[in-house]
């Protein structure tokens, strides 16, 4: 796997460059704002991920480890490739990419093509633990549906959603049976 590389611009394309590293070019993918500051000669440092699958092999290319790690948390998310990955990269830095998370935007993520409504929640939910919050979840008013809420919330449902379609259902029904009424009433 590719991690770092130190070479010269040799190309720069719309989202890409090819860098020039001890005589072989490496076309490199990164995010817009990147390429905007770079032009050809200039010598420039990258973390790279290294994107290999049977009939693809891509370099992503960051200019500090947090965005590379940034990245990476993405790529954890189900459903989300590293072009829709460099796509959130593309909607805005690191840090408004996290405070994003933190926040629960689901509009800065819609803004990214190929990320609808439920995708946008996902990525929320399942990354909120991963880059710190400011404010955790609370629960402590549904002590008695902790395991249908989280459910619903590891399914898309904004926590407003969530708590709206668990109003309306019998709490003393078995968790599976709660999450199956809120999907279909939802």
């Amino acid at each position: 796997m590719i991690g770092y590389l130190i070479g010269e611009i040799f190309e720069i394309g719309q989202g890409s460059l090819i860098l020039l590293v001890g005589g072989v070019g490496y076309k490199i993918l990164v995010p817009a704002s990147l390429v905007s500051g770079w032009r050809v000669g200039e010598k420039i440092a990258l973390r790279t991920y290294t994107y290999v699958r049977e009939d693809v092999l891509s370099l992503f290319g960051f200019r500090t480890k947090n965005q590379l790690e940034l990245f990476e948390k993405l790529l954890s998310v189900s459903g989300v490739g590293p072009k829709l990955a460099l796509g959130v990269f593309n909607a805005g830095t690191a840090e408004e990419i996290v405070s994003a998370i933190r926040r629960a935007e689901v509009d800065f993520f819609t803004a990214v093509s190929g990320i609808g409504k439920k995708g946008a929640q996902r990525l929320i939910v399942e990354l909120k633990s991963k880059v710190g919050t400011e404010e955790e979840i609370d629960l402590s008013d549904w002590p008695e549906r902790d395991d249908a809420f989280k459910g619903l919330m590891g399914l898309g449902f904004s926590r407003g959603e969530a708590i709206q379609a668990l109003k309306k259902i019998d709490k003393k029904i078995p968790v599976e049976e709660q999450i199956k009424l809120a999907l279909k009433n939802g």
